[in-house]
């Protein structure tokens, strides 16, 4: 069952520190961030890393979160837009938002997770691999789902695969990607794949050979029946 997003929120104030200063918000907990959206300019804003990982966790990298920044009596609805991160440590070092429109689409996108059991998992040496693991959807943001689920129980075959076109996007939810694309195969491991590549080479000599025999004594019955 696919069930929509529920916002998680997050607290941010305004931000004076900017340029390389940045640093010392950063070895005192502090994130930065910027929000910007449609016709808006860009607000500097910090926020704390830990509230920042809290709402990750909870699923904010994907669904809508519920802005409130310090001193504005409303909140705003905004998406994780983008994370930046250190490339040795992954630490976070700063956070994009983008604040959505409720009546305007947005694309963003969800995870796919798969349900149910694949009735070819019991084949020997066939693998089932997830090709995507993320959907890119377009949808108001009311109606982004947590998630979009794929059943694979309808694979009974070890050369098969799930498309795009072949699942149901919850209701007012389009999938913003080729019908044509691969979400889940199936296979023979490189191994068993390389093995049954020998094997059928092996065996096409002897076909060929039998062929052969077959061909001759056809044309001795033909040549005693024109006798």
């Amino acid at each position: 069952m696919t069930s929509l997003s529920n916002k998680i929120a997050l607290e941010a104030e305004p931000r004076t520190t900017l340029g390389k200063k940045v640093r010392s918000l950063r070895r005192d907990g502090i994130t930065p961030a910027n929000l910007y959206g449609r016709g808006q300019e860009s607000i500097s804003l910090q926020i704390a890393t830990r509230s920042i990982q809290k709402a990750m966790g909870s699923g904010a990298t994907f669904g809508i979160v519920d802005l409130q920044i310090q001193g504005e009596k409303q909140s705003r609805s905004v998406l994780l837009r983008r994370i930046q991160r250190e490339a040795v440590t992954r630490e976070i070092l700063h956070v994009d938002l983008y604040q959505v429109e409720e009546d305007r689409p947005v694309r963003t996108v969800i995870p796919v997770q798969l349900i149910g059991t694949a009735p070819v998992s019991m084949i020997r040496d066939v693998l089932i691999t997830q090709e995507l693991h993320e959907l890119e959807i377009e949808s108001l943001p009311k109606f982004i789902p947590n998630l979009i689920e794929v059943d694979i129980s309808s694979l009974t075959d070890p050369e098969q695969q799930i498309l795009v076109g072949d699942i149901t996007p919850p209701e007012n939810v389009t999938i913003s990607l080729d019908d044509s694309t691969a979400i889940v195969r199936t296979s023979y491991s490189r191994v068993a794949a390389q093995v049954a590549a020998q094997e059928e080479e092996a065996a096409t000599p002897l076909e060929d050979e039998e062929a052969t025999e077959g061909g001759e004594e056809t044309t001795e019955e033909e040549g005693t029946d024109a006798e």
